[in-house]
């Protein structure tokens, strides 16, 4: 998804503000469930990856179980934003 979709969705929210607001994250989420990477040009993406499989210690049981991981939300800064936040 690009930010010309985002730009898209946010319209059908016009006039109001909040409703914009809340067209343009109901956008990326429904974009990131579909596993899909959200792009906004000088701004950064946004894309889902997977907690790798391991073994955990519950401590209330004492002993070592498996894990299968989760999906997690990650965020990849522009050099843009990068140099700005850096500087």
């Amino acid at each position: 998804m690009k930010k010309l979709d985002l730009v898209r969705e946010a319209k059908k929210g016009w006039p109001s503000t909040e409703g914009i607001i809340n067209n343009l994250f109901k956008a990326i989420n429904a974009a990131l469930v579909r596993g899909e990477v959200v792009t906004i040009y000088n701004f950064g993406e946004f894309f889902v990856v997977k907690d790798c499989r391991r073994e955990v210690y519950d401590f209330k049981k004492k002993q070592r179980v498996p894990f299968s991981g989760k999906l997690k939300i990650k965020f990849k800064p522009s050099p843009n934003v990068e140099k700005i936040l850096n500087s």
